[in-house]
């Protein structure tokens, strides 16, 4: 059975429903991003610092201190692209136990603000379920950055620290690459797994990621055609496998993309 939440909304967006799951066609933002909070809770060497709760990692988060009574955190990205939605996963979704052991979030007020300008703030309620959280929205067109504030206001426990694992806004998966003037063709392998973004930056849309998965023949191969300073962009990502073997299902970009130098073993350019 689905669960959804209604949300009250006055502005320009319309949709306002919280759903537990993932859609599979959304993809996070660039990696570049950014946080503050309140308070920032320190377990011994360990930090849940506010970065940690936009990493794409459900296993790190953010968490406030335990008296800290009014506990927000809020998130910068760089954004060159329409945000379709926002993803949130509740507490410290490490582990069941790990999620048990801190508390969640019950009610917020919820901020989105997109180049500068506040395109929704409103009060939230959210589940008590380890799952991620998403609330698909209108489309917003989003030039340069989003900023996401969550200021909390009710907990399920009220013990301990409270969490958040995951906020933020989501972008489309098929996103168009950036592309010039093709400077030649050369097969590089790779050094390390894969980040595939769809422009020359960080700053641009982070659109997946290939693992290394060494065969006999080696590392995987990337056709480049094209530098940009330390990004190169490859428009062909091959593997080879023997006739009987089966290999794993690979999320590889098929339409290629733009990664940094460090990830391949290849230090020349063009000639």
């Amino acid at each position: 059975m689905m669960w959804m939440i209604l949300l009250s909304c006055t502005n320009q967006i319309s949709r306002t429903m919280f759903t537990l799951g993932f859609p599979e066609e959304w993809n996070q933002t660039g990696v570049l991003r950014s946080g503050k909070a309140s308070s920032v809770y320190e377990e011994g060497l360990l930090r849940y610092t506010p970065s940690q709760a936009s990493d794409g990692n459900h296993k790190t988060a953010w968490c406030a201190q335990r008296k800290d009574d009014q506990p927000w955190v809020e998130i910068t990205s760089p954004c060159h692209d329409t945000l379709l939605g926002i993803v949130i996963r509740n507490g410290f979704a490490e582990s069941r136990i790990s999620y048990s052991q801190r508390d969640r979030v019950h009610k917020a007020m919820l901020r989105l603000s997109v180049d500068g300008s506040i395109v929704w703030d409103n009060a939230i309620v959210l589940h008590d379920n380890i799952q991620t959280q998403f609330w698909d929205m209108n489309n917003v067109e989003c030039v340069n950055t989003y900023s996401l504030r969550l200021t909390i206001q009710d907990r399920f426990q009220n013990i301990g620290n409270v969490c958040i694992s995951e906020l933020q806004a989501m972008v489309s998966r098929n996103m168009e690459i950036v592309q010039g003037k093709n400077d030649g063709s050369v097969e590089v392998p790779a050094r390390t797994t894969l980040e595939v973004y769809a422009g020359p930056s960080k700053k641009h849309t982070l659109i997946g990621h290939a693992p290394i998965l060494l065969t006999q023949y080696g590392a995987p191969y990337l056709r480049v055609v094209e530098e940009r300073g330390d990004f190169v962009r490859f428009d062909r990502l091959r593997r080879r496998f023997e006739p009987e073997e089966v290999p794993p299902s690979l999320d590889d970009p098929v339409a290629g993309g733009w990664v940094h130098r460090s990830q391949l073993d290849w230090d020349l350019s063009f000639p």
